[in-house]
């Protein structure tokens, strides 16, 4: 899913905004350990509504506080198309100009992540955000024939890829010299 996300550039008329997964009511401008800002895009239609999204998880290092933005540079810059990207249009989450829409994806994200896997922490959360995204962007009733498909075209994937380590071994644990049998006495 992610690879097949990887290619998509959004076009036409692409509207940026930013949100935070995992968003706490908190009167404190601090990072809660469990919040992450994102950032959404968007084409819009004619008739106003979404068409397909991407969701980028952001770091949280260059950001003073929790209201502050992620530069939208690098987003624009990845995922819209060339020719559309000097026209798109960056909201924020919050004030006058926001856009509903994609102020309301970080909920709708938090709220599937929550109530498909009870949760999960920011180390694999652009991997569930991409699968969020390819569910958003396809047909529902023809999701389960277009997730074979790109299956079956896309090429395998390795236990060291898809941890993002150089070992070949599934884990660091030492492994357990084999017991020799006993000798019965007799």
């Amino acid at each position: 899913m992610t690879s097949k996300e990887s290619n998509r550039l959004l076009s036409g008329v692409v509207r940026v905004s930013d949100t935070i997964y995992c968003k706490r009511l908190t009167p404190s401008f601090d990072w809660h350990t469990q919040e992450q800002p994102l950032l959404v895009g968007a084409s819009e239609a004619d008739d106003g509504t979404l068409g397909p999204i991407i969701i980028k998880l952001q770091s949280k290092i260059p950001l003073k506080d929790k209201y502050d933005c992620p530069d939208t540079a690098p987003f624009i810059r990845n995922h819209v198309n060339p020719n559309d990207a000097k026209n798109a249009i960056i909201t924020r989450r919050y004030g006058p100009t926001m856009n509903k829409k994609l102020a309301w994806m970080g909920y709708d994200v938090t709220w599937w992540i929550g109530r498909t896997f009870l949760g999960i922490g920011p180390k694999h959360l652009q991997a569930y955000l991409d699968q969020f995204c390819y569910y958003y962007n396809r047909n529902r009733s023809s999701l389960y024939i277009q997730l074979l498909t790109d299956c079956i075209h896309s090429s395998r994937i390795t236990y060291p890829e898809l941890t993002k380590s150089a070992s070949r071994l599934r884990s660091t644990r030492l492994i357990r010299a084999s017991r020799q049998p006993s000798q019965q006495l007799g």
